[in-house]
């Protein structure tokens, strides 16, 4: 970074700036609108998926973070209406295939979890 222009790179480390701070503000916000999850003393199941395009992995951490006690479960390729997908276009495709099965792993963790009751 050395050899960088000091024009390229002041406004390289005044985007840096912005980023971090729009960052810590929307982490801020979000430990607000999920604060509520430590109050839960029911089980409670919290589940991510790698191609959900609506729900961002940082916010499955948040989640998870907020409700220490809640059972987790992320499936990488599980897209936001719970069906596998192997990558963007086939994302989008899902959404107008209502017949498609649905992640058999969360299938799975969701029957154990309700199984289970109220043992955590």
């Amino acid at each position: 970074m050395s050899r960088m222009n000091p024009k390229v790179r002041a406004r390289l480390t005044s985007l840096t700036k912005e980023v971090v701070e729009k960052s810590i503000s929307a982490l801020e916000e979000r430990r607000v609108k999920i604060g509520w999850l430590k109050s839960i003393e029911k089980p409670t199941l919290i589940v991510g998926g790698g191609r959900d395009l609506q729900v961002a992995r940082l916010d499955f951490v948040a989640l998870s973070a907020a409700s220490p006690l809640a059972k987790t479960l992320w499936v990488p390729d599980m897209n936001h209406i719970l069906v596998d997908v192997t990558d963007d276009s086939d994302n989008l495709a899902a959404y107008n295939q209502p017949d498609r099965a649905l992640d058999v792993t969360i299938l799975d963790a969701v029957a154990a979890f309700i199984q289970a009751g109220d043992t955590r």
